[in-house]
């Protein structure tokens, strides 16, 4: 059954009359020109609303209780954010409200919306209206708006209290595309020896036309990255003496866009095998290494020429690797032995 309505001036007066229902939704709703629109007869499925015309609108109203809804198969096929509009009639200000669900659950405003986290939809004004706005703090701002990633989602109407707007058409309108631009190649990146098994690099940073989220940074042709930054800097520990390591960089945004890698590679030259201690390189481990060990104690976190000085490799620069020091100090001018402590 529907109601036909007809306005008066004395209200709105209900008449029953004998109308063929609107069959149900067979098929999702797809975008069409950035929009994906249906009316809001045409549903998947409903509980507690009927089917009314009101001065020639077939609409549809909530008469059922707090679980009163319509539900809309829709389709997304490329990711995005959507203002949602419906044309709806409030009967008066105490009938201008509603709530939409996403896939069971309501929509809230966004992060970036003054109202962030309302879920109340508030209709701008009695009569016929097109754009709802989020309701809060005894103020209501639009647009209302859904982020929606690929794939197919169950968009629904549900009662607020115990008002009940006729709902005539709902269109879900594209405002913004996904990012698919990718950040530039980094440049200039740079690889020096900062121990006898670490090395630090460094490039030029990236654009993007969003933003750079991190670097991805790929050692000796492998094609999986063996570490990210945030920043255009790293530090890579743990290598091998004796062997040459050749490195290449790439950036991406938070959308997984992903830039080429830098080309040429930065290639290091072999690392030598000195003492676990000789932070300076000369040969021997003496009081000028000691003095970096100092400098470097206690520094959290421990980057840059400090890394060196992290003995034992455990994230710290402490007493523990005083005693290793110790153990590999041999003095101006001595050769010192590589092998006085094995990490």
């Amino acid at each position: 059954m529907r109601l036909s309505i007809s306005f008066t001036t004395v209200g709105l007066v209900a008449i029953l009359a004998v109308i063929t229902e609107a069959g149900p939704q067979t098929d999702p709703y797809v975008e069409n020109n950035g929009v994906i629109a249906f009316e809001a007869e045409a549903y998947t499925t409903q509980v507690g609303f009927q089917e009314v015309v009101f001065d020639g609108t077939t609409s549809m109203q909530a008469v059922g209780g707090s679980d009163s809804r319509l539900d809309y198969v829709i389709q997304v096929d490329t990711p995005g954010r959507f203002q949602i509009r419906i044309r709806a009639y409030a009967l008066d200000h105490m009938q201008n409200g509603l709530y939409l669900a996403l896939n069971g659950q309501l929509i809230r405003a966004p992060a970036d919306h003054p109202l962030a986290g309302t879920a109340d939809i508030y209709l701008q004004k009695v009569g016929w209206s097109w754009d709802p706005e989020w309701l809060g703090d005894e103020q209501h701002i639009g647009p209302v708006t859904v982020d929606l990633q690929i794939g197919q989602h169950v968009f629904s109407i549900r009662k607020r209290k115990d008002e009940n707007p006729l709902i005539d058409k709902i269109q879900l309108v594209r405002t913004s595309s996904p990012d698919t631009e990718p950040p530039s190649v980094p440049t200039n990146v740079q690889a020096t020896p900062i121990s006898w098994n670490s090395i630090s690099l460094m490039w030029t940073a990236s654009t993007d036309n969003v933003g750079v989220a991190g670097y991805k940074i790929y050692r000796n042709g492998n094609s999986q990255p063996i570490g990210t930054s945030p920043t255009p800097g790293y530090t890579d520990t743990g290598l091998q003496p004796e062997a040459t390591y050749s490195y290449q960089v790439s950036a991406y945004d938070d959308a997984q866009n992903e830039s080429g890698q830098s080309s040429p590679p930065a290639v290091t030259a072999t690392l030598t095998r000195y003492a676990l201690a000789d932070f300076d390189q000369d040969g021997d481990v003496d009081l000028e290494d000691f003095g970096l060990l100092q400098r470097c104690y206690g520094i959290v976190p421990v980057t840059g020429a400090c890394i060196a000085t992290d003995l034992n490799s455990d994230g710290f620069v402490n007493l523990t690797d005083f005693d290793i020091f110790r153990n590999c100090m041999s003095g101006a001018n001595s050769p010192a032995d590589p092998d006085c402590w094995n990490p």
